[in-house]
């Protein structure tokens, strides 16, 4: 996909979609276009700046294989 150019159409399978609420890539108020061009994703918050993988391993971990185990 080229950059810059807007998304016309998302997905309809399983989404995570992890917040760290410390960043500002997932703000409330893009809450309801996700779950739009989204319908089935969910948005799980972890308290960390933008590397949550790196600053929560654990909590990323787990918030991912509920995902997928669910």
């Amino acid at each position: 996909q080229e950059v810059g150019v807007e998304i016309t159409q998302g997905a309809t399978v399983p989404t995570l979609f992890i917040r760290a609420e410390k960043s500002h890539y997932i703000n409330p108020e893009d809450e309801m276009g996700i779950k739009i061009m989204y319908p089935n994703s969910e948005i799980v918050s972890i308290n960390s700046g933008h590397w949550v993988h790196a600053e929560k391993p654990e909590e990323f971990y787990n918030s991912v294989m509920k995902f997928l185990l669910n």
